[in-house]
């Protein structure tokens, strides 16, 4: 499977509300499966543009 990559905040944010209409999906159903990478993807996203600082 093709990994999802969110190219904008706009995209970002209707991930979001994607991911939060999957939250009752079963694990294992294709929902479920869609969910994880939805996740995966926002994940990736926050990683590269909200990074918190390491603690001192």
């Amino acid at each position: 499977m093709k990994a999802l990559v969110i190219r904008s905040h706009r995209e970002y944010r209707h991930v979001l509300k994607s991911i939060e209409d999957l939250m009752s999906a079963e694990i294992s159903s294709p929902a479920g499966m869609r969910l994880d990478r939805l996740v995966g993807a926002v994940e990736a996203w926050e990683q590269r543009h909200y990074r918190l600082n390491q603690p001192s």
